[in-house]
């Protein structure tokens, strides 16, 4: 990877390859008030 800077931002670059593994269900409580977080 790399970065270039740009100001006060930081612009990264990321190569590589991936492959996906996994494939996921997320269950979320709607009565969960931290549900996306806090």
């Amino acid at each position: 990877g790399s970065i270039q800077l740009d100001g006060d931002k930081i612009i990264p670059t990321i190569t590589g390859e991936a492959w996906v593994m996994a494939e996921g269900t997320i269950l979320v409580d709607e009565r969960d008030p931290f549900a996306n977080g806090i």
